[in-house]
């Protein structure tokens, strides 16, 4: 099992830059990262009057207030989790894996399986299960336990008990009589 936390931190570095430039490809290229997604926006029509839309501006301009959300979306997450990479804080990282691996793959995948693509949608929904599964394993197998457990050392010890409003704001220690 010694494995587990070095794999996930590079798994956690490795989709946080391909977050990144999945997110970068949406903002710059909405109709390819549409295609790349998995559902293209080409030839879409007006719902109102049932007209094709096809002029590759026309086309541009709606998949680029669509497909805008899912790039800062991307970019947000690639950000935030390289940014605990760097910091140590690989629990954090962990963690938002864990709840964005199920959320948001999950949607993905339920969402592109709708539309007819259940490859894809699969292809969306097992890699974030697997990513989701990789970082609560490493949060449950305690990586970043050091500050965790000195957390816990500070505070819990038995004993002890935390009391609020020092002049720090973060509490203080007192003796249990």
């Amino acid at each position: 099992m010694d494995y587990i936390i070095p794999t996930y931190k590079w798994v956690s570095v490795t989709f946080a830059m391909l977050s990144l430039g999945t997110g970068i490809q949406a903002l710059v290229d909405p109709i390819g990262f549409s295609k790349s997604f998995g559902m293209p926006l080409e030839g879409t029509t007006d719902n109102d009057n049932n007209k094709k839309i096809g002029s590759r501006s026309q086309q541009h301009g709606l998949a680029k207030s669509y497909v805008s959300l899912m790039g800062v979306r991307q970019l947000g997450t690639g950000i935030t989790i390289l940014i605990f990479a760097y910091q140590g804080k690989w629990a954090e990282a962990g963690t938002i894996l864990a709840l964005i691996g199920f959320l948001v793959a999950g949607t993905d995948g339920y969402h592109l399986t709708r539309a007819g693509g259940a490859s894809k949608g699969l292809f969306h929904a097992i890699p974030g299960a697997c990513i989701a599964g990789l970082g609560a394993a490493a949060v449950y197998m305690g990586v970043g336990a050091s500050s965790v457990s000195q957390f816990h050392q500070k505070f819990f010890k038995k004993g002890t008990y935390i009391v609020a409003g020092d002049e720090s704001g973060l509490g203080g220690m007192s003796e249990l009589s």
